[in-house]
């Protein structure tokens, strides 16, 4: 008899066996997670009662690093997120959103594919966000590991997690916008969850805001175009695309904002190592990287059935990995953190002045 694998947190049912269940368990998440975004709050704690063990790697505001809690020995992730960076950054990118309402979003999800957050903290200088703790580190850092290659069966193990965290997400009305190799972690039991909410929106409309991480917005984003769920399907390809080949298609950089512009309207898709992809594959990337949002799988049709039912997702039972009643194939190579050699520069050691104490007051 099969033993479930352990996990610090479970949601929803622990075994689904039919679609129907599947049904009438997704039919029921976006009325719960609406009374949670408005009835629940994230608790807050304080910097004192940690210690920052090690730095693990920049994100668009600031830095996510490991920390331990002093009395308990406890692991967790900080998002440190300099203010003054999110300031700057959304002023220039045009970004209609408040960290305040990505806090409520992260913390009301309720999916065993979306790690959980925890606490929150904000002082003069930083607003902290703290999640589980991911012994495995991002996939970028298991790329980064391992000398081979992600195997196809690697691939689609990690895919159709964030199928079913995008399915979820989407049932919810919430706009991902931030799937990259560094937001997606690999945690205890080898099942991985998305870890950044720093882009996610709620809602039942169209946007156009200028968001996402480098190399993984859709061609809708560079053309000031409205979107929807399409963002999301379009990062999906890009992602799997990067596990495939260790380098983004069309030519694109992921650093070079005017350079992707130019690239991802100029340049066809191309696969660069036929051996390395299945025609499956390449179906799926390319129905994926539609540059048509309305011709992209996961937009038209059923939507997220299209993704669940194409080829290449044959031999994966979405139900079992729902429950986690499939043992992770992944190489699970442990977390190296660098050393944080001066915490000043992260985290305020004396009191200064809150220049943007107004922007933040509902944090």
């Amino acid at each position: 008899m099969f033993e479930y694998l352990s996990y610090d947190f479970w949601f929803g049912p622990k075994l689904i066996k039919t679609r129907s269940e599947y049904k009438e368990y997704l039919a029921k998440q976006k009325e719960e997670f609406n009374k949670r975004l408005t009835n629940e709050k994230c608790p807050e704690t304080r910097l004192k009662k940690f210690e920052f063990t090690g730095f693990i790697h920049t994100t668009l505001f600031g830095s996510l690093v490991e920390a331990r809690r002093r009395k308990k020995d406890r692991k967790f992730f900080v998002r440190i997120e300099e203010k003054f960076e999110i300031v700057y950054q959304m002023g220039k990118l045009e970004w209609q959103m408040s960290m305040a309402q990505v806090k409520k979003i992260h913390r009301a999800v309720r999916s065993n594919f979306i790690a959980h957050l925890l606490y929150t903290i904000q002082d003069s200088k930083n607003l902290y966000l703290l999640t589980e703790h991911a012994p495995y580190g991002s996939l970028l850092h298991a790329m980064a590991s391992n000398q081979d290659y992600f195997s196809e069966d690697d691939i689609k193990f990690c895919a159709a997690q964030i199928v079913l965290a995008f399915e979820y997400l989407h049932t919810c009305e919430i706009l991902y916008r931030a799937l990259s190799l560094k937001s997606v972690f690999i945690f205890a039991d080898g099942y991985i969850k998305l870890c950044d909410f720093t882009a996610a929106k709620q809602t039942t409309k169209t946007t156009r805001s200028d968001v996402g991480i480098g190399g993984y917005r859709p061609p809708e984003v560079f053309g000031n175009r409205w979107y929807y769920t399409g963002f999301d399907w379009w990062s999906l390809g890009i992602l799997i695309f990067h596990l495939y080949y260790e380098d983004f298609p069309f030519d694109l950089k992921g650093d070079d904002y005017d350079h992707d512009k130019r690239a991802i309207f100029k340049n066809p898709l191309e696969f660069y190592d036929e051996e390395r992809g299945s025609t499956q594959s390449c179906d799926l990337l390319t129905g994926l990287l539609q540059k048509d949002q309305n011709n992209r799988l996961g937009v038209w049709g059923t939507g997220v059935l299209e993704v669940k039912k194409h080829p290449w997702f044959r031999d994966v039972d979405f139900l079992r990995i729902f429950s986690k009643r499939i043992r992770s194939p992944l190489k699970l190579v442990p977390l190296k953190t660098e050393p944080i050699d001066d915490l000043s520069s992260l985290i305020p050691t004396k009191e200064i002045d809150d220049k943007y104490l107004s922007r933040f007051r509902d944090f």
